[in-house]
């Protein structure tokens, strides 16, 4: 009975995260080691426009490149936004007009016209596969 009831549990783990991937993210650019990088993943073209990541990351230190793995992604379309904290605020700096005055980096390398860029100018497929993608950073 213990043995039955076992292979019905990993069944139900093994069921939950297939056609999941991880995301690998590596970020160059970045002008200081000592200031960290923040990564935010978005999952929807609403939680992009809202800034309101799914998932976040943080690197502190390096010694070479800044890296992060969103893992167990399910099936779908995701962006990823980098920044370096360059005054330890734990935020992205702004100007006047909006434009970040601290490194910054958007998934694909998507640039706005007239204002931040959109989702899927970010976006990137996850099918089940794990990828790996290098953000660079710049201001």
């Amino acid at each position: 009975m213990r043995y039955t009831n076992c292979l019905i549990l990993i069944g139900l783990l093994a069921s939950t995260t297939a056609g999941a991937a991880d995301l690998r993210v590596k970020v160059a650019g970045t002008s200081d080691r000592q200031a960290p990088v923040y990564l935010a993943l978005y999952d929807t073209a609403e939680s992009f426009e809202t800034m309101d990541g799914v998932r976040l990351a943080v690197v502190k230190r390096w010694t070479e490149h800044p890296s992060v793995a969103f893992t167990d992604l399910p099936p779908g379309e995701y962006a990823v936004a980098a920044f370096q904290d360059l005054n330890g605020n734990q935020e992205l700096d702004t100007n006047f007009m909006g434009q970040p005055t601290e490194p910054f980096a958007l998934s694909r390398n998507a640039r706005g016209n007239m204002g931040p860029p959109r989702f899927g100018d970010a976006a990137i497929v996850i099918d089940g596969e794990d990828k790996s993608i290098t953000l660079e950073l710049r201001n």
